[in-house]
């Protein structure tokens, strides 16, 4: 959780950033509310601890701003402030702050308070990331309805996952007796990423050789958080994926009745912690193509 900080008392800071960073949150650190502005403008962070008693603009009209910014106005604000009076507080949540800390600061209450941010933060992660799948699948569940063939079918598949999910490189891998070829791809705009997929074209992979048994064996997903670490294993092409900018990847197998028909194969460039349910997802969309292979089969 990246957590900026804004206060004009340097102590303050200090004590504030140490307790954060102890407890492996990322924090930064500003003094006053103009660079608070410029900082928050560049680099949304995710939690804002905004001291109320600063010169040129007070943490309120700070408050008043950001929540009047498209960008800016879902920062969950906690103020910070020395004044414990019931009028303060309550400007500080008409203002758009969801919490109030009175100083001098209690390590304890500070966590807590936090903590309790972080809480609601993830869960709103989990919600639109909910969101997101059950678009995607609404999406398909459509297009498997309204495709006439396998190939259309696997086209528009593969380009909703990756808008909706945002992964940068996706392709459908087919299995073709003992190798595979690739059936489908599809990339963001950037050029760099072109020639990657022009080279997957060109590829085919045995199947029981340059796959990880985890996936053809017990059809599980294979996640690779750093392709760097996966050099050994050809299907994941890591030296070329590094060199386009790719960090990341996700291979899905494509099963029906335990039986692999192919994968589904995504990259992306900014390295991440893929949570389960998005795993869970992707599966989801796997089973969808499977189903409309063996549908489709000849």
């Amino acid at each position: 959780m990246d957590i900026l900080i804004v206060d004009d008392n340097i102590n303050n800071l200090r004590l504030l950033s140490a307790i954060l960073e102890e407890k492996g949150y990322q924090v930064r650190k500003v003094t006053n509310s103009k660079f608070a502005l410029k900082t928050v403008a560049l680099a949304p962070p995710d939690l804002i601890l905004l001291d109320i008693n600063m010169p040129e603009f007070d943490g309120y009209e700070v408050c008043r701003y950001l929540k009047a910014g498209d960008r800016t106005q879902d920062i969950p604000i906690i103020f910070l402030s020395a004044f414990s009076q019931p009028q303060q507080k309550r400007e500080a949540f008409q203002v758009g702050g969801v919490d109030y800390i009175t100083k001098p600061l209690q390590v304890e209450e500070v966590l807590a308070r936090v903590k309790h941010q972080q809480m609601l933060y993830q869960y709103k992660l989990e919600c639109q990331q909910a969101n997101r799948e059950a678009h995607l699948l609404r999406t398909i569940a459509i297009a498997r309805a309204r495709q006439p063939d396998r190939q259309s079918f696997a086209k528009v598949a593969l380009a909703s996952v990756c808008q909706t999910l945002h992964w940068d490189v996706g392709e459908i891998w087919a299995v073709r007796g003992t190798f595979l070829a690739i059936e489908d791809a599809t990339y963001s705009s950037q050029n760099h990423l072109m020639e990657f997929v022009r080279q997957s074209r060109t590829r085919t992979f045995e199947l029981h050789r340059d796959v990880p048994a985890s996936i053809w064996k017990c059809n599980q997903p294979e996640w690779v958080g750093d392709l760097d670490k996966a050099r050994t294993i050809p299907f994941f092409r890591s030296s070329t994926a590094i060199r386009a900018g790719l960090t990341s990847a996700l291979a899905v197998p494509i099963c029906f009745e335990q039986e692999l028909w192919g994968i589904l194969l995504l990259y992306c460039q900014a390295q991440q912690n893929l949570a389960r349910c998005e795993i869970d997802g992707l599966e989801a969309v796997a089973a969808c193509l499977s189903s409309f292979w063996v549908r489709a089969r000849p």
